[in-house]
């Protein structure tokens, strides 16, 4: 049978989960919004892809706080209860457990996180002016393929002797 101590381990851990996971939402949300923000600055066709992007954010944030909802449904179930009973044969493996190296493996993985968030933002804000300068490249190829185009239509025999 699981001790007292084992399964408030258990709870500590999934609160922690819980509340690690609910930061890394906040700090999500916080990214979006300034990604955004910068963003808008590249031009229409980006736009698109922004708002398809967020979405996609929005539609995982939601379902990871789903997720959240049903794990802790789950975890204050009477079902639950049962199943940690059940498997009592196991306790002493659990004993055995390094629940505090887990829980500070946990926390390291969540300040990596936290840091390559981070990164990634500075990586976009640094780049801005490139991106803006591509794009301009890009508005500027396209015209001239564009009068190319034309003077092809105009003129085929420019094809063969040019201007």
């Amino acid at each position: 049978m699981i001790s007292l101590s084992t399964v408030n381990t258990l709870d500590s851990l999934a609160l922690n989960l819980n509340q690690s996971l609910d930061a890394l939402t906040r700090e999500s949300t916080l990214l979006v919004s300034d990604a955004r923000t910068n963003l808008n600055k590249l031009g229409l066709h980006t736009d698109t892809m922004i708002i398809e992007s967020t979405g996609h954010i929005a539609e995982i944030s939601t379902k990871i706080n789903a997720s959240l909802d049903g794990i802790n449904k789950l975890i204050n179930s009477e079902e639950f209860g049962l199943l940690v009973t059940n498997i009592g044969a196991l306790s002493g493996q659990l004993a055995k457990a390094d629940f505090v190296a887990m829980v500070n493996n946990l926390s390291s993985t969540v300040q990596r996180t936290g840091t390559l968030v981070n990164t990634v933002n500075r990586t976009i804000l640094r780049n801005q002016d490139n991106i803006m300068e591509t794009m301009d490249n890009l508005r500027e190829t396209s015209n001239n393929l564009n009068e190319f185009s034309r003077q092809i239509a105009d003129n085929p025999a420019v094809m063969l002797r040019g201007n």
